[in-house]
């Protein structure tokens, strides 16, 4: 019982996580874009939202890579920061990569 209800758990945090990815993208665009100086004439919503559909798999590949999306029970908080921290580091390496190319 306590299996299946870890497997639900994990799998509500992982489409939790797309879906925060995905608003996160969209805010970050429109504050960009609509509140800070720089005009909206440059780049579009739907080369974000293109540039999302490559950067959420990979970030998803990190984090299962990582073990962020495992149970939390038995891990200490100082291990799992530093996890996180490793992940994104390599997840924004990642970004301006792509973005570059």
């Amino acid at each position: 019982m306590l299996k299946e209800n870890q497997r639900i758990f994990n799998i509500t945090m992982v489409v939790l996580d797309v879906c925060i990815c995905l608003v996160s993208m969209v805010l970050a665009f429109l504050f960009r874009f609509n509140v800070l100086d720089g005009g909206h004439d440059r780049i579009g919503i739907l080369y974000y939202l293109r540039l999302m559909v490559l950067v959420i798999p990979f970030y998803f590949l990190i984090y299962q890579y990582f073990g962020l999306h495992d149970s939390f029970r038995s891990k200490g908080l100082v291990s799992e920061v530093g996890k996180i921290v490793q992940a994104n580091v390599l997840g924004t390496v990642f970004i301006f990569v792509l973005v570059f190319f």
